[in-house]
């Protein structure tokens, strides 16, 4: 499966499981190794509710944990209020900030002055379970 087919399908998966978000955009980064990827994920959103928020990211983990074919090494979240434009890109970012939303979660690194939170594998792991790689159908 391709990025762009991988990423279309966890867009889906993220919108089906996360009822706030109104769009979905996902990116990848790969470093050192093709099998070390970090996911990145931009929800598009009508609120700026830290709690409905937190439920979102929250969500939002859990899907990518469970949907991504290759374990990430991290993950990073990112919310923006507003609708999804028609073409998204990797170097856009969130416009909300999210440091409420990490205290909440009780878990994760806010980068980026604020707009991505992130949790590594390990992080990742432990609040989800270990990694099994994608259902089968």
């Amino acid at each position: 499966m391709s990025d762009s087919e991988v990423a279309r399908s966890i867009e889906a998966s993220v919108l089906s499981e996360v009822s706030l978000a109104n769009g979905a955009y996902v990116s990848f980064a790969t470093a050192g190794s093709p099998t070390s990827r970090s996911v990145r994920v931009r929800i598009y959103v009508s609120t700026t509710d830290a709690a409905q928020l937190t439920e979102a990211a929250d969500a939002t983990f859990s899907t990518i944990w469970r949907e991504m074919p290759i374990r990430p090494s991290s993950v990073g979240f990112q919310a923006f209020d507003g609708p999804k434009p028609a073409n998204p890109t990797s170097g856009s970012r969130g416009n909300l900030d999210l440091a409420e939303v990490k205290d909440l979660l009780g878990v994760g690194y806010v980068g980026l002055a604020g707009q991505v939170l992130s949790l590594d594998a390990s992080e990742l792991s432990a609040r989800y379970g270990p990694w099994a790689g994608p259902a089968s159908e």
